[in-house]
Parts: structure tokens; sequence; C-alpha cells
């Protein structure tokens, strides 16, 4: 279970995430209509918030949780770029458009303790899907 790109990840209000119960329900749905009444949980990034919210609602239902590259921020606020890159429409535009220099420039200014070989491996990671076409 990821969350990093659902619409309940990127909605906020005042840069902080919303609460998680959308993600849950719709996982406690999807296991039951499945028939699945033990789950082993495997959650990244801000899916690990979803997860343990769900395994805290169904104790029983939970064989085993692994979380990866995730934590519990409570009312934690999102830096500058995430609240762009948050936002339907514009971190897709921001995306697609930042130009090399651009990013050093920005994120860069915000990281001041980032090499510049840090930031271009940054950049082409983030960077390569917005230039792929639609399928």
């Amino acid at each position: 279970m990821t969350g990093a790109t659902s619409s309940a990840a990127r909605a906020s209000s005042a840069g902080r995430s919303r609460p998680t119960c959308p993600a849950t329900g719709h996982l406690a749905a999807l296991l039951d209509q499945l028939g699945i009444t033990r789950a082993h949980i495997v959650a990244h990034d801000f899916g690990g918030p979803w997860a343990l919210a769900w395994a805290a609602r169904h104790p029983g239902a939970l064989a085993s949780a692994t979380l990866i590259n995730t934590g519990v921020l409570t009312g934690y606020r999102w830096h500058r770029y995430a609240r762009i890159w948050r936002t339907p429409g514009l971190g897709e535009v921001f995306q697609a458009t930042a130009s090399r220099p651009a990013f050093r420039l920005l994120p860069g200014r915000e990281n001041p303790r980032l090499t510049r070989d840090q930031i271009d491996r940054i950049y082409d990671a983030s960077h390569s899907w917005a230039t792929k076409a639609p399928c």
C-alpha cells in the first residue's frame, strides 16, 4: 500500500496532511471484498501512517507490518517545494518545466549542505518521469 501519489495524500489544509481515515476505510473495504481476514501489510512513505491507522482499528486482522521509509509525523508541515509538488496541476507543471539550473537554485538554496552532484542526482531522478510521453 502506498499513498505517495494518491489524491488523499496530496490534499492538504495550510500545508498539513488530512487525517488517514479515507485510505484506511478503502483498505478495510478492499480486504473485506477479497475475503482476506488477516493481512501482512507492507507500507512505504505516506502509506505508513495509513497502514498503522488501519492496523490500530483492526488489530485482529494484522498478521505483520513492514514499514519502509515512513514515519508518523503528527502535525507535520510540508516544506515549500513539497507544498508546490503536492498541489494538483501545479506540481506537475513545476516538475515538467523546472530546468536543471532552476532546480539547483531553488531546492539548493533551501538545502545548502547538498552538493551540486547530489542536487543533480535528485533532479535526474525526479525529472525523468515528467518528460515521458503519456501512455
